[in-house]
């Protein structure tokens, strides 16, 4: 069957946001919100000044295919706007589309894009500009890394231009989650003569100048579609670590910052910055290969869910900031099981079952990538008392990705929110992300119905069953959903707490944030 294709490297990172896209997933009709006079005719102004961790001297200018890390899907999203977006409400709204029209099975799709939309140049978008920017990301020989999981379905050959603001695709097969996978930041829509050396697009703000390793900025165009804007200008400036840029936002050197470490919430708080959390943003968790002894036997993978103490990890590793998870994805939608009971840590029925399993007494290696050591090294004293010894062996990040990721017996990782059916895509039917190498033809046989089912409510029904089995039977072992916690000074307004964003700082929706 068709498999999807997304950058291994950003499930650790956690900037995996644009590529798994989530929401209603089926027929979409207009529900951006509607063009306004904005700050272009009297707003606040200012600078803002935005602190995110990344970058250096190669980085890319601004180019929507090569975007896979926060500091460049900040860039992105205030250059460019794609067919769709993800709300701070973890739903899918149109962006430049008017609608989404599939056919009776979802192999077909029509987008009518919104008209009158100028992109930085003064060009009027047209269908012409959607479908080389499609075929731009899809391209089989240079894909975009954020763009990949739609390569399985979106042939470049058979998108078809019906009039200047309405385009159709036939799809390689059904795929009823079109309207999502079509709203991630590699599929940013740009001029059909996009020079990533100058970059043009649709959004909020028109690109100015970058520094690579020192920063960007841009300014508000005034002739957006949508919401302008309300500062005049917008500065993203790198920083080598989080520290750094802690320092920075308590001095006032920043406005605000994607990414406080939990030892400096009181720094921060202390200092008359705030918190900026999103809510069970991620998904840290561990990985079993349910094809490699001794995880190919269900009962050792039971066993190893039951000696993980969800309410210690929540505490101690997240310091409270997120919630228990049930090894199964994020409750936010009715393709949630949420009857089935909530796992707890249960070490004497976790020995019962290795013993039956003839692995009593066992000892795993756990490799891990350094960002996920303050959870992991948690699980040592967790699962001796089953009779596991776990031996962490922390690995350098990128050795991570050569020589553990998708190989290791039992390993880790994060993903972010997504719904059912997106998530169920990527992390079983992705073998770049399925570490688990989970085969079931149950789960298969589900997967092809829901993605040729329109109805939301039959899909949803669907899903639910799909992760019924992985709650059973699966590899994952999804013990909890972390916060997102950013930081902004007392003087920004603007952004949503609490609020159910997939990156940073509200998903780097800039256009609403005013400093005063």
């Amino acid at each position: 069957m068709s498999q999807h294709e997304i950058s291994r490297r950003t499930v650790l990172q956690g900037a995996l946001g644009g590529a798994l896209l989530i929401g209603a997933g089926g027929l979409l009709t207009a529900c951006a919100p509607p063009a306004s006079s904005g700050s272009g005719a009297g707003g606040s102004g200012g600078v803002l000044r935005v602190g995110l961790v990344g970058g250096g001297q190669f980085d890319d200018i601004s180019d929507p295919k090569l975007a896979q890390t926060d500091i460049g899907f900040a860039r992105m999203q205030a250059l460019y706007d794609a067919l769709g977006r993800n709300s701070t409400e973890f739903k899918l709204e149109n962006q430049l589309a008017e609608s989404f029209e599939p056919n009776a099975d979802a192999s077909v799709w029509t987008v009518r894009i919104k008209k009158g939309v100028e992109f930085h140049n003064g060009k009027t978008l047209t269908a012409a500009d959607v479908i080389f920017s499609v075929q731009r990301a899809v391209d089989p020989s240079d894909p975009a890394i954020m763009a990949g999981s739609l390569l399985p379905y979106v042939d470049p050959a058979q998108i078809t231009k019906v009039d200047d603001n309405t385009i159709r695709f036939t799809l390689t097969g059904p795929a009823s989650f079109f309207p999502d996978r079509m709203s991630n930041w590699g599929m940013s829509i740009v001029p059909a003569d996009f020079n990533p050396n100058a970059p043009v697009g649709t959004g909020a703000f028109k690109f100015v100048s970058m520094v690579p390793g020192d920063r960007s900025v841009y300014e508000r165009f005034n002739n957006y579609w949508g919401e302008k804007a309300i500062v005049d200008r917008l500065e993203i400036i790198d920083f080598a670590d989080a520290t750094a840029a802690v320092n920075a936002l308590i001095s006032g050197q920043l406005d605000a910052i994607g990414s406080v470490p939990s030892g400096q919430f009181k720094a921060v708080e202390g200092a008359g910055a705030s918190l900026l959390v999103a809510k069970n943003a991620q998904l840290p968790g561990f990985v079993m290969r349910t094809d490699t002894a001794p995880f190919n036997d269900n009962r050792v993978r039971e066993a190893f869910r039951l000696l993980v103490d969800r309410d210690q990890m929540v505490k101690q590793a997240l310091n409270g900031y997120g919630a228990i998870g049930n090894d199964m994805l994020i409750p936010s939608g009715n393709d949630y099981p949420a009857d089935l009971p909530q796992r707890v840590y249960d070490p004497e029925k976790a020995k019962s079952l290795l013993a039956a399993a003839g692995q009593s007494g066992m000892t795993v290696r756990l490799p891990s990538a350094p960002n996920n050591l303050s959870w992991v090294q948690l699980a040592p004293e967790q699962f001796k008392a089953g009779g596991v010894t776990v031996q962490v062996d922390a690995v350098d990040g990128n050795a991570f990705f050569a020589n553990e990721y998708l190989k290791a017996p039992f390993s880790n990782g994060q993903s972010p929110r997504q719904n059912g059916l997106i998530g169920i895509s990527s992390t079983l039917f992705n073998p770049r992300l399925n570490g688990t190498h989970w085969n079931d033809e149950r789960t298969t046989q589900l997967f092809n119905k829901a993605m040729q089912t329109i109805d939301i409510t039959a899909r949803d029904a669907i899903v639910r069953d799909m992760q019924t089995i992985q709650y059973h039977e699966g590899g994952y072992i999804n013990w909890g959903f972390s916060d997102l916690v950013s930081g902004i000074g007392s003087h920004v307004t603007g952004f949503k707490q609490n609020s159910a964003a997939m990156i940073p700082l509200n998903n780097f929706i800039f256009n609403q944030i005013s400093v005063n």
